[in-house]
């Protein structure tokens, strides 16, 4: 930790302490993921998600019964909608890897801003 940091740390009330640790923990994996569920466009993040897990099981079910077909265009009228929701499954789930970096960058402002108005306060004070 830098001399800067320690400083900041000494110079913070009960309050601000408590807002800094929490600032300063990392969420995992999974708090971030379900993060994107919370605030004003959570609800857009939950439909996208409920029509991945939609497409990947009609995926699976149209490869289940591809591999149970005896010619080949009943296979082909099986296997090509089997391979477009299988690939537009997972196209779906990385659309939200952008708003959970997204959310991880605005944590990291929201922790500089409180960094700065700090270093405001004690060249002020």
């Amino acid at each position: 930790m830098s001399d800067l940091d320690e400083m900041i740390r000494n110079a913070l009330d009960d309050e601000e302490q408590g807002l800094l640790h929490e600032l300063e923990r990392e969420p995992g994996f999974f708090e971030r993921a379900f993060g994107t569920f919370a605030g004003p466009a959570g609800w857009a993040n939950l439909i996208l998600m409920v029509a991945q897990a939609v497409f990947f099981i009609a995926g699976v079910w149209f490869a289940w019964v591809f591999y149970q077909q005896d010619s080949v265009i009943e296979a082909l009228r099986w296997g090509l909608p089997a391979l477009v929701l299988l690939i537009v499954a997972p196209v779906l789930k990385m659309g939200l890897m952008p708003v959970m970096e997204g959310q991880k960058l605005a944590r990291d402002i929201r922790r500089l801003e409180l960094r700065i108005e700090r270093l405001r306060g004690d060249q002020a004070g």
